[in-house]
């Protein structure tokens, strides 16, 4: 409950952190980078590529358990009910995804040369963005547990082949804190 109450006064926090921290830059300077994360102008002071929303969505354990509902043999009922579940998460979801995109913009690239406002930021930006996949992978623990409680036994075993690379992800990714790296 109190990591909940944290996470959401950082998240309501974000838009104050961001204009303080970050300024000036144009549209145009945003729309040049790339889905990566990286500045498609030069090839020099590459940020690594963060987490996107996206990322996380694609690791939904009821999303993939609806995508797989044949393969497990899902009844009418069960898929109803995992599509119930499957909205109230997606309303969970909504800000703090939209806080980690958001966050994602906002980080500076690194390199020697960082200032010690861009360093600040990165730290800053680094740190809710850990708190927001933390929270993302918590209520994906509860709600698969839910789920598996809606399944029988043969459809758990099945599930467990269905859900293993999206734990293995999911994994990576909160150790990491910022995600997969690279170009």
């Amino acid at each position: 409950m109190r990591r909940t109450v944290v996470v959401s006064a950082l998240i309501l926090m974000l838009p104050a952190l961001a204009s303080a921290q970050r300024g000036g830059g144009t549209r145009s300077e945003a729309t040049k980078r790339s889905d990566f994360g990286f500045d498609s102008s030069d090839s020099f002071g590459r940020r690594p590529a963060a987490v996107s929303a996206r990322d996380l969505q694609e690791l939904d354990p009821l999303a993939i358990l609806l995508d797989k509902h044949k393969d497990l043999k899902l009844t009418d009922e069960q898929t109803v009910k995992l599509r119930d579940m499957e909205a109230k998460l997606d309303s969970a979801h909504r800000m703090p995804f939209r806080a980690l995109d958001s966050l994602n913009r906002q980080m500076p690239r690194g390199g020697s040369g960082m200032s010690d406002d861009d360093a600040a930021t990165a730290r800053t930006v680094g740190t809710l963005t850990r708190l927001i996949i933390g929270g993302v992978r918590e209520r994906y623990d509860s709600v698969e547990k839910d789920a598996r409680a809606l399944l029988t036994d043969d459809q758990r075993k099945k599930a467990d082949d269905v859900l293993g690379d999206s734990h293995d992800k999911l994994s990576r990714i909160a150790r990491a804190g910022r995600g997969p790296r690279g170009g």
